[in-house]
C-alpha cells in the first residue's frame, strides 16, 4: 500500500472532519474502499470504469484542497503512483494486480477492525 492512502481509503466525514461544504464542492465522492465494494460485487464492466473511479478519487482530493496543502500535496504523489503502475503493465496483469491488492487490503481492514474491536 502507498504511504499516502491512507486519507482515500474510506469515504470523506464532512462532519467529523468539521468540513460542511464538501457534499457541495464534490458532488461524486469516490474512495478506495467504495473501488473495493465495487470490485467485489463485480460492478465494473472494463478496467477503464476502475480506472475512472480511481482517478475520480485524485480529482476530488485536489479539487476540494488548495494547493500546497498537505493533501493536496499527497494525492498528487499518490496520483502520479498510481499513473506509473498504470503505464507499465498489460490489461491482464493490472487487473490481476488489483484484485489482489483488494484482497491484501481486506485482510489489513479487517486485522485493524479486530484489534479495534
Amino acid at each position: 500500500m502507498h504511504k499516502y492512502a491512507e486519507p482515500f481509503l474510506f469515504p470523506v466525514d464532512p462532519v467529523a472532519l468539521n468540513i460542511p461544504d464538501y457534499l457541495k464542492i464534490i458532488t461524486e465522492p469516490m474512495d478506495i474502499s467504495t473501488v473495493e465494494k465495487k470490485i467485489q460485487d463485480f460492478q465494473y464492466n472494463s478496467f477503464a470504469e476502475f480506472e475512472g473511479d480511481m482517478r475520480k478519487i485524485w480529482r476530488n482530493a485536489l479539487k476540494y484542497n488548495p494547493a500546497h496543502t498537505q493533501i493536496h500535496e499527497m494525492t498528487l504523489d499518490i496520483q502520479k503512483y498510481f499513473e506509473k503502475i498504470n503505464s507499465e503493465e498489460s490489461e491482464m496483469d493490472k487487473f490481476n494486480k488489483m484484485k489482489n491488492r483488494v484482497l491484501d487490503n481486506e485482510k489489513k481492514i479487517d486485522r485493524a477492525q479486530s484489534k479495534a474491536g
